[in-house]
């Protein structure tokens, strides 16, 4: 159910809740395991388009991972921001994560809230929003899932060439549009529920920027929660990617290319794929046929993890040294009993050549050089209790600071 209202105790609340200095936080000391796999995030303001040569990062950033404990509490704040080249300006913001327990249930509650919101290029011709909350709620009771979002404010106004003119609620949800400078709306939230979960999500405040020749987008107030019913032997984690590079100049990294998650309830043994014919960085490497896939299967038993990174080609020294068909897979198995089985099985080399020569590959967890130019390790892995992470290959390229990290996957069942 969504719902817009007004209340002057939001703005109370606001001004006792948001500190002036950026901080983190932590877990309460109730946490509790549960029957349900939790997840949460949330941010106030991110910026995409425009001007700007990438996505800005979003502020007062917070995120619960997959988890099956209540009494969890992630949060976040940020002072007041002007986002750059752009007409805004927000106030102090605070965005919390948090698992609760229920009645016969749990739920995850995502909260942003934002002292101001002001939009306009001069102060006679601006529209200001003041004690803006955003929140979603996504819970299960008496087996009953339900999702929720909830957007308040306390006041609109709109300077008229130096004349506040107030804004309704109604109008901002049409679109309030500042000549020249930017349109203002209020989004709707998205609430879905079925027999064994439920996610809420919602992006209060769309800011769009005209500008030539393309708009910046800015979104204010996003929070999204999500529950499901966990599988009673453990929750699912890991991931596969394909490409990485590090030591650009300045602190500067890429990637990782063709990134692909693993959801913490599972795939129910279906394979999801991100796929990439080619990507890379100009004079640094370039990849073809790339894919990182991952699956979560359930069985009577136990359940497993699989992800795979796939690269079909790679070049790099300006297409001098080329890596043939390496693949990376890390598998993990977890029974009822809480015994584990983990391995790399189907993890494999093509070849690795050097001006159209094969080279001899090192061996797993060797390294082989090459003088005055690269230096190549082959199959590192990191195990843990709960599962492993595989790096197929890692190349430094001599003389220049560049690690490019080709192919990796990790599985874990916590």
């Amino acid at each position: 159910m969504s719902r817009i209202r007004r209340s002057l105790a939001v703005l109370v609340g606001l001004i006792i809740a948001v500190p002036a200095l950026a901080a983190t936080g932590g877990t309460t000391a109730s946490a509790a395991v549960t029957p349900f796999a939790f997840s949460g995030r949330g941010f106030t303001s991110s910026v995409n388009g425009g001007s700007l040569p990438v996505s800005s990062g979003r502020t007062a950033y917070a995120s619960l991972g997959c988890t099956n404990r209540t009494g969890l509490d992630r949060f976040n704040t940020a002072a007041s921001v002007d986002i750059d080249g752009l007409p805004i300006r927000l106030g102090a913001s605070e965005t919390h994560i948090a698992t609760n327990g229920l009645p016969n249930g749990a739920e995850t509650v995502a909260t942003n809230t934002v002292a101001r919101v002001e939009v306009g290029a001069t102060a006679l011709d601006e529209l200001t929003i003041t004690g803006l909350r955003s929140e979603a709620r996504a819970s299960s009771q008496n087996g009953d899932y339900d999702a929720q979002t909830e957007f308040t404010f306390v006041s609109a106004t709109l300077l008229v060439a130096g004349v506040p003119v107030p804004i309704s609620e109604a109008q901002l949800r049409n679109g309030v549009v500042i000549p020249g400078v930017a349109e203002i709306e209020l989004l709707r939230g998205i609430e879905r529920s079925g027999v064994a979960a439920a996610r809420a999500d919602l992006t209060a405040i769309k800011i769009t920027v005209f500008a030539d020749p393309d708009p910046a987008v800015v979104k204010v107030g996003r929070v999204y929660a999500q529950i499901n019913a966990a599988n009673p032997i453990g929750l699912y984690a890991g991931s596969a990617s394909v490409i990485k590079a590090t030591g650009l100049g300045a602190g500067v990294r890429s990637g990782p290319l063709a990134y692909q998650p693993l959801p913490c309830r599972g795939t129910n043994g279906n394979w999801i794929h991100n796929d990439i014919v080619q990507a890379g960085l100009p004079g640094v490497v370039r990849g073809y046929v790339l894919s990182a896939s991952v699956r979560g299967a359930p069985a009577a038993d136990s359940i497993a993890a699989n992800t795979v990174g796939k690269v079909a080609k790679a070049t790099l020294l300006g297409g001098r040294l080329v890596v043939r068909n390496l693949v990376v897979r890390a598998n993990v198995r977890k029974f009822d009993d809480g015994t584990f089985v983990k391995s790399t099985d189907g993890t494999t080399l093509g070849g690795i050549f050097l001006d159209g020569e094969r080279l001899n590959a090192p061996e797993p967890g060797e390294t082989l050089t090459i003088t005055g130019l690269a230096r190549i390790t082959y199959l590192t892995v990191d195990r843990d209790r709960n599962g492993l992470e595989v790096f197929g290959m890692r190349i430094e390229l001599l003389g220049t600071g560049v690690v490019v990290q080709l192919a990796r996957a990790s599985a874990y069942i916590r």
